[in-house]
């Protein structure tokens, strides 16, 4: 099969997008690798957030929460912007919350450019995911350690748990696809 029919993650004539292989012999990365990376990881970034969609309705249905307003508060942050009512907010808080989902799967797409192993990527993955939850909480003022919602944190880091695995095996599939031809 010629090259151009493979696909844009080719490194060279026999390569794919593979551990290590993202960086050319001369030690410079090409932008279409690194683009091919990003957007298979925002891919991965959409199974990611299903799955974590679907485990965060399991946990509510379950428990009996109401649905979180975190993504909604940070857009409103963020794009200084008010939603008109309860349903305009949860409308905002989807949106915020796939937007995120599918963004940090292109950052986990982006380690598989350092080479990093599937296992090590998928930590790296979680801890930068838990960091900035972190961070974001605490910026809007939403949660501290001694607010006595420490049990929300660990759930909430299930949850990240599922969609960091979920997005890693994704992103897996998609790099033996291109691995393949496909």
């Amino acid at each position: 099969m010629p090259s151009s029919a493979r696909g844009l993650c080719l490194i060279d004539e026999e390569k794919t997008l593979d551990r290590g292989s993202v960086i050319s012999k001369g030690g410079g990365m090409g932008l279409g690798r690194f683009a091919c990376a990003a957007g298979m990881g925002f891919f991965a970034g959409v199974a990611g957030t299903a799955a974590m969609t679907l485990s965060q309705w399991l946990e509510m249905e379950f428990v009996g929460r109401k649905p979180d307003k975190t993504p909604a508060k940070v857009v409103e942050n963020v794009f200084a912007v008010e939603p008109a009512d309860e349903s305009s907010e949860g409308l905002l808080a989807r949106l915020g919350h796939w937007a995120y989902g599918i963004a940090w799967g292109g950052f986990r797409g982006l380690l598989a450019v350092s080479g990093m192993r599937p296992w090590l990527a998928g930590v790296v993955h979680f801890s930068a995911l838990e960091g900035a939850a972190s961070l974001i909480t605490a910026s809007l003022n939403m949660d501290s350690p001694k607010s006595g919602n420490l049990n929300k944190r660990i759930i909430e880091a299930g949850h990240h748990l599922i969609y960091v695995i979920v997005a890693g095996m994704a992103f897996e599939y998609l790099r033996r696809d291109v691995k393949r031809g496909k």
